[in-house]
């Protein structure tokens, strides 16, 4: 990452850039308010989703919540010489849950980019 967008994020309050090598998130003992991935879920082979879904618990705590946005399909895909992917909800439902994670769709106008749906993923509880 630059240095120019490093300094981007260090006026913003309370806000914490954190790279991790893979996506078992083992590198922090830290939990966050907020988990957001940008465009970086698309760019996951249906393996290392589900790694990702399975860890992200582990910056969590009960009242985190866990932004991404991602393509939706009704089925896994992948496109333009397999370097993006797309995700049927059902399935980011099951792999999440078995993570420990509940999964919201937030209505289209609140997602990030015009072809993706914005996800808000929470600790699960009996509520959820």
């Amino acid at each position: 990452i630059s240095p120019d967008i490093l300094s981007l994020a260090r006026p913003t309050k309370n806000a914490t850039l954190i790279v991790i090598s893979d996506n078992k998130f083992n590198e922090t003992a830290r939990k966050f308010d907020y988990v957001q991935a940008n465009s970086v879920l698309t760019l996951l082979d249906p393996e290392q989703m589900e790694e990702l879904l399975l860890n992200v618990h582990k910056v969590m705590h009960k009242d985190s919540v866990f932004l991404a946005n991602v393509p939706l399909s009704n089925k896994i895909r992948s496109r333009l010489w397999k370097r993006y992917f797309a995700y049927p909800l059902e399935w980011i439902e099951k792999v999440a849950r078995r993570g420990g994670l509940s999964v919201e769709k937030l209505p289209r106008d609140r997602a990030c980019m015009e072809k993706t749906d914005l996800l808000r993923m929470r600790l699960y509880t009996e509520k959820t």
